[in-house]
């Protein structure tokens, strides 16, 4: 179909438009029909709640059920390809409607209930458990949908009329009909015939500044349930920010946020708690330690000590994969100022963050570093925004990460010199996002492999060692191991001709996963 023949501007002016031609040529007929047979062969649709429906049923929801299709559904292929083709063409005049929009929803199939379904529409929702997030999802939908693209696939004529402020249009559906109209303004009903199906997709305008980010923050959260599962399954309390704390890994922390009350002011035992803390945080500085030389007294005990059968000592470790203290951030003393754009939005489905400026206006030369420095914080709120902040500044970025790639390999050296295995796993899942963020990031990261690298060459081999037993663990994506493995995969297919033998040159086990 020749896509510029579109009448683009009746869309504009009338707010719907409908192409009566069938997206496949007439030879192509029996695979429409196909298309037909393969919905109705889905067998019972589960009818799902009227309540939280109507948006995408239309007026006439209690006679209706819809049922969201896979990536890819057999015998639809070619028509869910031409969706799509239809959907990006529809993206471009996004600005002319008054919204930018880049993103669409998945194809969804529209059809008429049977006598069955429309017993359980009625039946009260009793004992049934919504989740929250469903609820969230069907909030948003709502609130960022702005087009709506409906085909119609199967014999018969159905029955469409769209709701406008002035006045109803209604339409007759026949096979191959495609109406496009802004969902923002008008509803619509829609009755199809006996064995008829309607396919549907809608183009989402992007999220505004304040709304709540839906992309990212999993590894927040999951981070935080992490620490919460530990915290009960070790009972000797030797896990979390507090004991970290009182074993000098991380700083105190203020004691407010306008900064710290006066020594004098602080009872005895806090005195004693933070005397104690810095000690220990000042006993695990890196120390040289030299040999004392032969004394008189070591003289008289070697003298007469030594054991000519006995094997000779072994050298003592040289503590490189030993964790060191974590130095503070920036971060969190932006945040405690209320320097940064960002705040957490506290709800029943987790904590989310909300933008207070458009993520496409902020100045990425500044905020992205700062949000990267972050990334080794333990403690929340403060790892929460940071690691959420900073998904979402790589999944709205664009051209702008490519510039700031220099200024975020001190951040990320930092954090990795801390030889703390949680850290390292969070910023080799950032370090892999920020490969796929943007084009040409893999490449310009090249030169900046002899810092980054060499950590990665300590840990290569640290895998969960279970012989044959199965590891439950394994979907929170925190074996060190098979994360470095992945990033430097990543780093190899997206670094371009010199990547490989750069990785080669710093950790010289690894293997290539390029044919040659």
């Amino acid at each position: 179909m020749d896509w510029g023949a579109l009448p683009l501007e009746a869309l504009l002016e009338e707010d719907f438009v409908v192409l009566p031609l069938p997206f496949l040529a007439p030879a192509d007929r029996c695979d429409r029909a196909s298309a037909a047979e393969a919905l109705k062969s889905r067998g019972r649709w589960q009818p799902e709640f009227p309540e939280f429906e109507n948006d995408t049923m239309g007026r006439s929801f209690p006679r209706n059920k819809v049922s969201w299709l896979d990536d890819s559904e057999e015998n639809l292929e070619e028509i869910c390809k031409e969706l799509v083709e239809l959907a990006e063409v529809l993206t471009g005049i996004t600005a002319d409607l008054g919204f930018h929009g880049s993103g669409r929803t998945r194809i969804m199939a529209h059809t008429a209930s049977t006598e069955e379904d429309k017993k359980q529409l009625a039946l009260p929702a009793q004992g049934i458990k919504v989740q929250a997030n469903t609820l969230q999802d069907r909030l948003v939908f709502r609130d960022q949908r702005k087009v709506c693209v409906l085909h119609i696939v199967g014999p018969g004529e159905g029955s469409l009329v769209l709701h406008r402020k002035g006045s109803d249009a209604p339409i007759t559906c026949q096979d191959g009909l495609t109406v496009i109209f802004r969902h923002e303004v008008c509803d619509y009903s829609f009755e199809p015939a006996e064995g008829q199906y309607a396919l549907q997709l809608w183009l989402l305008r992007d999220p505004l500044p304040g709304e709540v980010s839906q992309e990212s923050g999993f590894d927040a959260q999951e981070a935080t349930i992490e620490d919460a599962l530990q915290s009960m399954v070790r009972k000797d309390g030797k896990v979390g920010p507090r004991f970290e704390k009182s074993q000098g890994f991380l700083a105190m922390g203020s004691h407010s946020c306008f900064g710290d009350f006066p020594e004098d002011f602080l009872p005895p035992s806090v005195k004693s708690k933070l005397k104690e803390a810095q000690k220990k945080r000042t006993a695990l500085l890196p120390r040289i330690k030299s040999d004392p030389g032969l004394t008189t007294m070591t003289a008289k005990i070697q003298g007469f000590s030594w054991n000519p059968h006995l094997p000779p000592d072994s050298p003592s470790h040289c503590g490189a994969r030993k964790r060191q203290i974590i130095p503070g951030t920036h971060f969190r003393n932006f945040y405690d100022r209320g320097d940064l754009p960002i705040s957490i939005l506290h709800g029943s489905v987790g904590g989310k963050i909300t933008w207070k400026v458009d993520l496409e206006r902020l100045d990425y030369h500044h905020f992205l570093p700062i949000f990267f420095e972050g990334l080794r914080e333990k403690e929340d709120p403060y790892r929460f925004l940071a690691v959420t902040g900073t998904y979402d500044m790589l999944a709205r970025g664009g051209p702008k990460i490519l510039p700031v790639v220099p200024q975020l390999i001190i951040p990320m050296k930092t954090a990795m010199n801390t030889r703390d295995p949680v850290i390292i796993c969070n910023i080799l899942k950032v370090l892999q996002t920020l490969v796929l963020s943007a084009d040409m990031v893999g490449e310009a990261l090249v030169p900046y492999y002899r810092q980054l690298l060499p950590t990665f060459a300590l840990y290569i081999g640290k895998n969960k060692n279970i012989g044959h037993m199965m590891d439950y663990a394994q979907r929170k994506r925190l074996n060190l191991g098979e994360l470095i493995h992945e990033t430097l995969e990543i780093l190899e297919v997206h670094g371009g001709e010199d990547a490989f033998i750069n990785i080669k040159y710093m950790i010289p086990t690894y293997e290539s996963c390029v044919k040659a």
